[in-house]
């Protein structure tokens, strides 16, 4: 089971880079620094943008700049933009009815397991993974 799918986890090192250098940031850029495939990464700042955590700056000298400060920008906003919901628990039973689905150890586990995940990725601030994540 991956927490964090590949998009997600491009979206949030581009956001770390971008909250480290604190300036307009061309995708060229972080291509090179990140070693992100540049159409994969054009999506991904475009769809950011869209969502207003990024603003797009265009013409000479252009590129990406964070619209948010770092520390109001949580792994969790970045996740819920894209994937899915966080399910800890699939059902093992594949889509057949459930016995007792009141009573399911699994899932209600399950459901505890997924509040706690997304209330850890809720505290985890782009600002505060600048802070740990190494140098650029």
């Amino acid at each position: 089971m991956k927490l964090i799918n590949r998009n997600t986890n491009y979206a949030i090192r581009s956001l770390v880079y971008l909250a480290k250098v604190e300036k307009v940031v061309a995708v060229a850029e972080l291509v090179e620094s990140l070693k992100i495939p540049k159409a994969l990464l054009r999506k991904i700042m475009q769809t950011l943008s869209k969502r207003n955590v990024l603003l797009s700056v265009k013409g000479r000298g252009g590129g990406f700049l964070l619209n948010r400060k770092p520390s109001e920008i949580s792994v969790l906003n970045i996740a819920e933009i894209f994937q899915d919901d966080i399910e800890a628990v699939n059902c093992v039973f594949n889509g057949n009815p459930c016995l007792d689905i009141k009573r399911c150890l699994l899932k209600n586990r399950g459901r505890k397991i997924e509040k706690d995940i997304t209330y850890w990725l809720g505290s985890i601030s782009i600002s505060s993974l600048a802070c740990f994540g190494g140098k650029k």
